[in-house]
């Protein structure tokens, strides 16, 4: 039996459609592998975004206590000295 033989009967026909179909489950089981993979990295890249923010807002709650503390420390007692203006009429 030849693959022309082979292709043109029913048995033939049905092994094709067969290997078509596993082809198929196959590829989509290695791209749902694949994206499973990916989207791994991406939790892992997420959780580290989210560190990285809190630690700079811890930072940035830290220079504000320090710039908080500089103005109830250097500026509390400033104020501008003002002449009192009396309008004459």
């Amino acid at each position: 039996m030849t693959v022309n033989d082979l292709l043109s009967t029913e048995l033939g026909v049905a092994a094709a459609f067969a290997l078509t179909w596993g082809v198929a489950i196959w590829g989509y089981k290695k791209n749902k592998e694949d994206h499973d993979r990916l989207g791994d990295k991406v939790d892992v890249a997420k959780s580290e975004i989210f560190e990285s923010i809190e630690k700079l807002g811890d930072k940035i709650d830290g220079v504000r206590e320090a710039i908080s503390n500089h103005e109830a420390i250097w500026h509390v007692g400033v104020r501008p000295k003002k002449k009192t203006t009396v309008k004459k009429k």
